[in-house]
């Protein structure tokens, strides 16, 4: 079956349209691109039936191989403008503050974030300056090893470091770089990415100052808690102790309201006691109110010698209270 018959048949069948005359011969090769046929290119001859060699196929490889790389770059090309457009975009579009930095360690662009957080008027008083200008309280030789970890390693996450503004004040900011290959090894770049994150380090500090505070405010109830049954214990002896003295039949009646004065001011310790008890969370929430008012330390030391004598009496112990307070 001639290659004529067959085009009859394929065109009878739909699968392909024959434009113009009947050619005698004709001699196509395919069009590769990374490994993908493409597309084909031919030529006929409407003359003469044996017009084309082995020689004109291989010729014809080569001329197809050309165009084929042709078509590759014209590609790779749109490819690069496309992922180019998509970069800006990304680039200039980004709330974070983006830099493109090469080799070197020279700022070659950056985005409006950078101008505006870094306190500068334009890109051009920063495109041009080492990265490391824009560090704080960063030496430049630890810097300088940063950058040599980011070529060597490709990446870098999430560092915190302090930004300096065109002021020169600081702020703290979360880093993250990458090494972008562009077509050759030489052709390096570094694009880095910085977020400001004084907000976020204001509200870790709050939130340390807090468990701080409920850290001390625990300890103190500890405290509080094992002092109390020593608190509770002193009043309550005071209470039992003279209480029992005041059953005794032949006991003096200065005494007695003496005793029955004893007795009466450890039970209102006691509710003092009982009072902090219930106001704990008063306690934990740092609320306690200081109440001054006047106090008489002579009273005081005169109801404290009443109060440990029923004890010291019954341990064959002297107790003496001296007040030479006016």
């Amino acid at each position: 079956e001639s290659f004529k018959e067959k085009d009859v048949e394929l065109e009878k069948a739909g699968i392909v349209k024959l434009v113009g005359p009947d050619s005698e011969v004709w001699l196509g090769v395919p069009l590769f691109v990374k490994n993908e046929v493409i597309g084909a290119i031919a030529v006929q001859s409407y003359t003469n039936p044996n017009a084309y060699t082995l020689q004109d196929q291989k010729l014809l490889e080569i001329v197809a191989e050309q165009i084929a790389i042709a078509i590759e770059r014209i590609r790779d090309q749109i490819d690069i403008k496309t992922n180019e457009e998509k970069f800006r975009s990304i680039f200039d579009l980004s709330p974070d503050m983006v830099n493109l930095i090469n080799q070197e360690g020279i700022v070659l662009d950056c985005n409006d974030q950078v101008v505006k957080q870094l306190g500068y008027q334009s890109k051009n008083e920063i495109i041009g300056k080492h990265f490391s200008h824009f560090f704080g309280d960063y030496k430049p030789d630890a810097a300088q090893f940063l950058f040599t970890s980011i070529l060597k390693d490709g990446f870098l996450t999430n560092e915190e470091f302090r930004l300096k503004r065109k002021d020169g004040t600081e702020f703290s900011a979360e880093l993250s770089s990458a090494l972008l290959k562009i077509n050759t090894e030489e052709n390096q770049k570094i694009v880095s990415i910085a977020r400001d994150i004084t907000v976020r380090k204001q509200h870790e500090l709050e939130i340390t100052n807090a468990l701080e505070k409920a850290r001390e405010a625990d300890r103190l109830k500890s405290a509080f808690l094992a002092n109390m049954s020593h608190e509770i214990r002193t009043p309550m002896n005071g209470i039992i102790g003279f209480a029992e003295m005041l059953q005794e039949s032949d006991l003096l009646e200065e005494k007695r309201s003496f005793y029955a004065n004893i007795i009466m001011n450890s039970s209102r310790q006691l509710l003092s006691i009982i009072n902090d008890v219930l106001d704990m969370s008063t306690i934990e929430a740092g609320l306690i109110e200081i109440k001054k008012a006047p106090v008489s330390i002579n009273e005081m030391l005169r109801e404290l010698q009443g109060f440990f004598f029923f004890f010291s009496d019954e341990k064959n112990l002297q107790l003496i209270c001296v007040k030479n307070l006016d």
